[in-house]
């Protein structure tokens, strides 16, 4: 990170993190060594993630306190470090969706799963003052109203990990709602930062029965529908030139 800013500050750019607490592939470590043992119940679970030809990937299990705290210890660590910092402009943490897991989990793991996110979140708040703090929100909707009101409460901003113009799941207008529904709402109160990945640039929706949009349709979707206070663009070698092309005329 120190290295990254001191190359940033040289041609004043500035540094955003996501901290991903979730692997989509086997193999991928995301937790150190130590929080695989059974104080911490392991550390993490597997989901069946079938956007991968049915591989399986990894979750922290954030339920377990011991897990909250840890993760909480390395906020309180990055913000004495880094929030002084004016080239540390964000840090974030990755998606909201939880996985299937392969051994079910109880309805009491999922709400302290969630619970848990949003006192991690406000250890970030409290570490990072001066620095803009955010969650990638998507799934589960019956938990999201409460979820981004606790990210309203404490000034935490709302960003999500993909800017898919057509995905029902993301745009359901009904009750409980997708979470773009919740973008114009807090446009203006929280920092908005949706993110656009690989599977964006290729297709409006997940099941890829969409079309593909062009680089000028995702930039107008989430600046002027998700009213965006900031994009992440993901460097896919096939778009991201188009996508420095636009962003020079704009």
């Amino acid at each position: 990170i120190t290295k990254r800013l001191s190359e940033l500050s040289a041609i004043n750019k500035r540094l955003i993190i996501v901290l991903e607490t979730k692997s989509f592939e086997a193999g991928e470590e995301i937790v150190p060594d130590y929080l695989k043992t059974s104080t911490y119940e392991g550390g993490v679970f597997v989901f069946d993630n079938s956007h991968k030809d049915n591989q399986q990937g990894q979750n922290i299990k954030l339920w377990n306190p011991l897990v909250r705290d840890r993760l909480s210890a390395l906020m309180r660590a990055l913000g004495q470090r880094f929030n002084s910092n004016p080239y540390f402009e964000g840090i974030g943490l990755s998606e909201t969706a939880i996985g299937q897991s392969v051994t079910p989990l109880s309805s009491t793991q999922i709400n302290d799963y969630y619970a848990n996110l949003l006192s991690v979140q406000q250890q970030m708040r409290n570490h990072f003052p001066n620095t803009l703090t955010f969650q990638f929100t998507n799934y589960p909707r019956p938990v999201l109203e409460s979820f981004i009101d606790g990210l309203n409460e404490m000034g935490a901003g709302l960003g999500g990990p993909d800017v898919f113009l057509e995905e029902p799941g993301l745009l359901y207008p009904k009750s409980p709602q997708g979470v773009y529904n919740y973008y114009p709402k807090y446009s203006g109160i929280l920092p908005l930062t949706p993110s656009v990945m690989h599977a964006n640039y290729v297709n409006t929706r997940t099941d890829k029965t969409g079309y593909e949009p062009t680089i000028s349709e995702l930039l107008s979707f989430a600046r002027d529908t998700l009213k965006a206070n900031y994009i992440f663009w993901t460097r896919d070698p096939d778009y991201y030139q188009q996508v420095l092309q636009m962003l020079n005329l704009n």
